[in-house]
Formats: structure tokens, sequence, C-alpha cells
């Protein structure tokens, strides 16, 4: 991972805790993998709306296109520069995830979402806390737009959480980067797989349907179960899983399940 650069994307309402939670994540990374600062940037909209606005806090839809448009290209910058990139931004449309999606998948770098579920109630309060920096009725109406995550495949997070419920920081961040990277362990053996295969358009095809959607069930498992893993047996374990049955004449949700089924046995077996 330390060789690895790739983009972090924070979805949640405001006042939800994705500013603490992107500082964690960042501090996490430069102490687990021994890195400078200047390998990894937080890239806030709100900077940037306080460059081109006498007063950040009123909100101004003439200007937010503006604004925007300057947040994905310094995305897309600090990417290029081979850093490692939290986008602490609301990410509450479907389409801005998508914006985003498509400068990593430009560049050929992973990325990952994270939600913050924190409820209405409590981002309410913390919002009320420090000052109302945001009226109340800007949230609700962020809350009633907030696209969900059950359309499309790449639109997923690898990671849920509730920061008024989950207090420890640096456990949570620790658990977000321990599933980053079995993702990126687990995207370097697909890739690796896919070369084998290149000329079989179809098994090919299902191979990469079986990458994604066995690195979603892994993250989602891992997260339920609160389990510490070794990455190599489970990178190995759906290496050969995908080996095996991707010539399989079950269909991709049959092989899912299937997947699953066999996961769970495997981790009950680790932790004996």
């Amino acid at each position: 991972m330390e060789n690895s650069n790739f983009l972090i994307i924070l979805v949640g309402l405001p006042a939800s805790g994705k500013s603490t939670l992107a500082e964690s994540i960042k501090k996490q990374i430069l102490i687990k993998f021994k890195l400078s600062e200047d390998r990894l940037s937080i890239i806030d909209p709100d900077l940037i709306r306080d460059l081109i606005t006498e007063n950040s806090l009123e909100f101004d839809p003439n200007i937010e296109p503006t604004i925007r448009k300057e947040n994905l290209e310094k995305v897309r910058k600090e990417l290029g520069l081979k850093k490692i990139v939290i986008s602490d931004d609301l990410n509450y449309y479907r389409s801005m995830r998508h914006d985003l999606k498509l400068i990593a998948d430009d560049l050929h770098i992973p990325y990952f979402i994270v939600q913050l579920n924190t409820p209405l109630k409590t981002c309410l309060e913390w919002n009320k806390e420090r000052g109302s920096i945001i009226p109340n009725e800007v949230i609700y109406k962020i809350k009633e737009k907030m696209d969900t995550f059950d359309r499309y495949n790449w639109d997923f997070p690898i990671y849920s959480v509730d920061l008024s419920v989950s207090k420890d920081l640096d456990e949570v961040s620790n658990e977000i980067l321990n599933i980053i990277e079995i993702n990126l362990n687990l995207m370097k053996e697909n890739s690796k797989m896919l070369k084998l295969d290149k000329d079989d358009e179809y098994l090919n095809k299902k191979k990469k349907d079986l990458d994604l959607l066995t690195r979603k069930s892994i993250s989602r498992i891992i997260k339920s179960q609160k389990i510490s893993l070794n990455g190599r047996k489970i990178s190995n374990f759906r290496r050969q899983f995908i080996n095996e049955y991707a010539s399989s004449p079950l269909n991709i949700n049959e092989l899912i399940d299937q997947f699953e089924k066999l996961l769970r046995k495997k981790l009950e077996n680790l932790r004996k």
C-alpha cells in the first residue's frame, strides 16, 4: 500500500463528522504506512468556497458549479501527483460520486466510498454545537435528496459508520484502512488473473463481475463481524473461488450466494 495511491470518497450529511473522520484517516495512514504528509491530500470544497466568497457560510447556488468544477480539478491534480486523496465533501448525489469515479477510472486509480450514516437528529445537534454553521433547512433538504446505494454495482460503500455510536475514531479509521488494504490486494490478484484470460471475452467479463461483487461481499462481511483477517489467506481463497467457479453455469447472483456461504465457513475456520 505504501506505493499505491487511491481515492476515498466520503458521503454524509453536513455535520455528520466527515471532516473529523477525514483527519483521523489521514493520521492513521501516516502512522500505519510511515508516509510523509505530502503523500496525502484532503480536498474540502469549503476551503475553495472560502477563496471565492466573502462569506462561505452563505449558500449561493450561482457559484456552486464553479466550486464543484474547481473541487474536481483539484482532486484530479492531486491524484495525478500520486497522492492518496480524501474527498471531504457531501457527495450526496450519485452523479457527484460518479464524477469522482470517472476521474479515478481515467487515472487507473482505485476509489473507495465511505458512508457516514450519522442520524439526522445528531447532525442537527452537532451543527448547533458548532454555531449552526449550516441552516437546518439546508440539512433537511440534503437529507431528502440524498441518493441511496442500490442502483449500480460501482456505487457502494466499503464501510458505513454512525459516529454518534462509534466513538473511537482511531479504531474506525484502522478498520477502514484494513478493508482498503485487503481490497487493493484483491485487485492486484484479479489483474493477474485477467491477463491470463484476455482471449476469452465472456469468461473475462464474468471474472470482472465476480471480482467486484466478491470484494463487495468481503467488505460487508468483515464490517458486520468486526474481525481481523489474514489478508493473504482471504486473497488466496477468493482467487481460488473465482478460478474454480467462473466457468460454472451458475449465474452471478447464485455465485455470490455460494461465495458468501463459503467465505463465512472459511472465517469460522480461521477463528478456531
